[in-house]
């Protein structure tokens, strides 16, 4: 803690402009705790230690100087404040910032160094790594956190996408260590919590998918992928899956309009989401039952319909033209589309999960790929809080750094009670200090 005035030299704070930016060092000395009785002598030595903190639009280089008193006839030194990380120089805020701007912004890490080089603050690349696999190792309970908050609730989203990945373990077919790597994504309606899942062998296989899945046995809201489908139609399991209507019509749109018929059923498929909109649930007192009724009297005629165009296309169409297909398609979802309205509350399409894809959608345009496997394990982890932190319009800057500061004074021990009221959806400045 910082003395009074009366104990500390005024020194000079020092800003040094680079490019636009700041560079404010900053001198704080600090003494040793002791209580009132006690005998402290001064001995006029102290240590100095150098931290690195970033505030909006500045960094902030802090000298702590550590003085030195004999109390009680034992000397001592006073402590600097913790870091994230052992014995680095490295504050939350700077480390937050560096996570933000990778996993928030879509920089490669080469264009987040030149930044805070730019700023006139010398960070090497490999320290910007060493960063980040450090922020890891400590913020990896909280995405075992977000998890298990996630296959907690009785709604869930999921979907995949894909990013190049380099230095593989094993090589390709082409004898090459390079590879299209799939992440698998995991959304919590009732939390708006998302956690982004990489395994080693970086698949969209089925195996894949039910290690991420684990035991939920709830609503599922997916694409048509297979892995879904089987989901879908297996008995017994618990799950209920639900399909995307967004996806269906889209195979509609997709052929154009110089098909009367398609754009008909497309216009079926718009009418549901017409009917869906001219209620809202918590709006002029409407509430999930009545929305479940309202969707029992508008949805199973527009359905029966669809599938009815849809039997004719199939019997009298062409096998594998765009119309047979998209037919063919809308007819092997139409069960899952069913199960939407038999419930008062579900969304109509996963859109918002394909939504929650585009950081790392830009990340694959910018940076190109992840050049390990654990680069990409450690960047599901980071995507999952920065865009869960998105989703409650929370600051990912301030939200990390918070977290942090939290983190370094928790065991290391795995604790969901501790850590669920520190995750994004419980997020609150003005949340009491944890024991």
């Amino acid at each position: 803690k910082e003395d009074d005035d009366s104990k500390k030299d005024v020194r000079k704070v020092i800003r040094r402009s680079h490019a636009g930016c700041k560079i404010i060092v900053r001198h704080v000395d600090l003494y040793p705790d002791s209580k009132d009785g006690d005998i402290v002598e001064n001995t006029g030595l102290e240590e100095e230690t150098v931290h690195y903190s970033y505030k909006k639009g500045y960094i902030e280089e802090i000298h702590y100087h550590r003085h030195k008193q004999r109390i009680n006839d034992t000397l001592k030194c006073a402590k600097a404040p913790l870091t994230p990380l052992q014995n680095s120089q490295y504050e939350s805020s700077f480390i937050a910032h560096i996570i933000a701007l990778r996993f928030g912004y879509a920089l490669p890490i080469e264009r987040v160094v030149k930044m805070v080089n730019a700023e006139g603050f010398d960070l090497s690349k490999t320290t910007a790594f060493n960063l980040l696999e450090g922020a890891y190792v400590l913020l990896e309970n909280i995405g075992t956190a977000i998890y298990q908050t996630i296959i907690g609730d009785t709604y869930i989203g999921m979907d995949e996408t894909y990013h190049r990945l380099t230095n593989c373990v094993e090589p390709n077919k082409n004898g090459k260590r390079t590879k299209k790597a799939y992440m698998w994504e995991m959304f919590s309606y009732q939390y708006n919590l998302v956690r982004y899942h990489f395994s080693s062998k970086g698949s969209r296989s089925s195996e894949t998918g039910a290690e991420f899945l684990g035991s939920y046995k709830e609503l599922l809201q997916s694409d048509a992928l297979r892995f879904y489908r089987n989901l879908g139609e297996e008995q017994g399991n618990g799950i209920t899956r639900l399909a995307c209507v967004q996806h269906v019509k889209r195979e509609w749109i997709n052929i154009g309009d110089t098909i009367p018929e398609a754009v008909k059923i497309a216009s079926l498929y718009s009418e549901l989401y017409h009917k869906e909109h001219m209620h809202k649930i918590g709006e002029d007192g409407w509430t999930e039952t009545d929305n479940l009724r309202w969707r029992e009297e508008y949805a199973s005629p527009i359905l029966d319909e669809i599938e009815s165009r849809c039997r004719l296309i199939m019997k009298s169409g062409v096998p594998k033209t765009p119309m047979y297909m998209a037919a063919q398609y809308s007819l092997n979802e139409m069960p899952a589309v069913r199960e939407i309205f038999k419930t008062g509350h579900c969304r109509l399409g996963n859109n918002l999960c394909e939504i929650l894809n585009r950081d790392i959608s830009l990340s694959r345009r910018n940076s190109l790929f992840f050049v390990s496997e654990n680069g990409a394990v450690y960047a599901t982890l980071f995507y999952s809080i920065v865009a869960s932190c998105k989703l409650h319009n929370i600051d990912p800057e301030e939200y990390l750094t918070w977290l942090m500061d939290k983190v370094i004074n928790m065991s290391p021990l795995y604790n969901y009670d501790l850590l669920r009221p520190l995750l994004p959806d419980m997020y609150k400045k003005d949340e009491p200090e944890l024991i």
